[in-house]
């Protein structure tokens, strides 16, 4: 009977060590998320018009790779994908489509419970080159299910700040 017990305790407190080091992992963004429009806050007007917005990232160990795909106004637009280096190396992207070039980093926070990805671009409007330098900062709630991206973007003008909240679908 003690020997029962005694294995039943060991047991019990190795599924905690095991639960409790797998909760201390580092974040996994992977997923497909849908904006919830209604609990964002401060997006551009241009979301007005948007009535699907969808994150369709994948994330491994070294890397993530994130697609945006929307709809809205009769179109429907696919960005991506694009990868990003967890290490902080800067990748180069250039969006004919947007007429943008943009220099990007995205890194793990220290303890790895949230993602920072910095952007600074070149946009090109009219002949005129305006640059803007935009730092995303992702976290998940507790249960995996919300995906929050506070965005804040500095311009010649001033700066902005957004929180984009999005839930994830369930794929069957």
């Amino acid at each position: 009977m003690r020997t029962h017990l005694a294995r039943l305790l060991l047991l019990a407190v190795l599924c905690t060590c095991a639960s409790s080091a797998q909760a201390e992992g580092r974040i996994n963004f992977s997923g497909t998320w849908a904006l919830d429009k209604a609990e964002s806050e401060n997006l551009p007007r241009s979301f007005d018009r948007v009535d699907e917005y969808r994150l369709i990232v994948t994330q491994t160990e070294d890397k993530i790779t994130i697609k945006i795909d929307f709809s809205g106004a009769g179109q429907n637009i696919v960005i991506g994908p694009d990868t990003y280096p967890l290490n902080g190396a800067e990748v180069e992207k250039i969006d004919d489509l947007r007429r943008v070039k943009s220099k990007r980093k995205a890194r793990l926070s220290v303890d790895g419970t949230k993602l920072i990805v910095e952007s600074n671009n070149l946009l090109l409007r009219d002949g005129k080159e305006t640059q803007t330098h935009q730092l995303d900062t992702w976290s998940l709630s507790d249960d995996g299910r919300t995906l929050t991206i506070i965005v804040h973007e500095k311009t010649a003008g001033g700066e902005m700040k957004q929180k984009r909240v999005f839930r994830k679908r369930v794929m069957y």
